[in-house]
């Protein structure tokens, strides 16, 4: 009887063993209940949705330029399982100085992991070009939305007919704050779902 009584509680044992390898490990819960599935997909909307145009004063010792510029954001993918969010960015310039009425246009492919970013901002255009040392005007306004990559790590990008190279942060531009607004805070909550951010304890 003793024996039997043995042998139940090594089977038993054993169904919890394998019970517990096959359970795959939950996903990380979130207080808002707002999924990273959600939330990518409301990513990947509002950078497929951004198509707009303002007008550029540059200023200069040799006086003010003025150019006329068109943005959009094309072929957004935010991928959820990967963490990754890839998108083709096209700027369409043309100088208001000249009779010519010829336009530049330069495209850029983005590929970032969400698992690499340190944090997300956002400025006025104005504000973000100063840093860059350029002193520029935009009407309408424009905001900058900037994604930062954690020290060490780079997201990739890709100018129009030439190889990737690797960038320490990329730039979006939107048409208003409140949007800019929204958009980081989403950025956010699917960076910190996908285990990125900035982990130094001591900034």
């Amino acid at each position: 009887m003793r024996r039997g009584v043995l042998l139940l509680i090594f089977m038993a044992a054993t169904v919890v063993v394998v019970r517990s390898q096959d359970v795959p490990l939950p996903p990380k819960p979130t207080d808002d209940g707002l999924t990273l599935e959600f939330t990518m997909k409301y990513i990947q909307d509002r950078l497929n949705a951004v198509d707009i145009k303002w007008t550029q004063t540059g200023h200069a010792d040799a006086g003010d330029i003025h150019y006329e510029d068109k943005y959009s954001v094309a072929s957004a993918e935010a991928d959820p399982k990967g963490c990754t969010i890839a998108y083709q960015e096209i700027l369409r310039d043309r100088s208001l100085d000249t009779s010519s009425s010829s336009t530049d246009v330069e495209s850029f492919h983005y590929s970032i992991s969400l698992r690499a970013v340190a944090n997300v901002t956002v400025q006025p255009r104005s504000e973000f070009d100063r840093r860059l040392g350029f002193n520029r005007e935009y009407s309408p306004a424009v905001y900058a939305l900037t994604i930062k990559m954690v020290p060490g790590k780079a997201l990739h990008l890709q100018r129009w007919r030439r190889d990737y190279e690797d960038r320490g942060e990329a730039t979006l531009f939107l048409p208003d704050e409140d949007l800019a607004g929204r958009l980081a805070k989403a950025l956010v909550h699917a960076v910190e779902l996908c285990g990125g951010g900035d982990k130094d304890p001591f900034k």
